[in-house]
Order: structure tokens, then sequence, then C-alpha cells
């Protein structure tokens, strides 16, 4: 799944990994875009794994 946010400047891909690790579950829900809440990839959409090019 593809993310954007702040007007198209910055996006995230996630996926749903079988075996997911607990530190990809955490960067997914904090650190991209729409991580986290009732329409976020990771609790509506499950996603547990994420890569951005959002400045940490």
């Amino acid at each position: 799944m593809i993310r954007s946010c702040s007007g198209g400047q910055n996006f995230s891909l996630s996926a749903t990994l079988e075996n997911p690790i607990p530190e990809g579950t955490a960067f997914a829900r904090d650190h991209t875009c729409n991580g986290s809440g009732s329409n976020g990839t990771v609790t509506r959409y499950g996603k547990n794994y994420a890569i951005t090019n959002q400045a940490l």
C-alpha cells in the first residue's frame, strides 16, 4: 500500500509480512504517513512493515 501526505511531499510504502518483528511494526505505526489511527495502515489495514521518504 502506498500513502502520501504533506501535500504529496512525503510517502510511505507498507506491506504485511508473515513473520513481522516488533521493531518493524512499531516503525510502520510511529514513523510513516498515516501509520496509526482509525484509518491507518497499521490499525485498519494490518500492515506491519513500511519504508518512507519522510524525515525522522
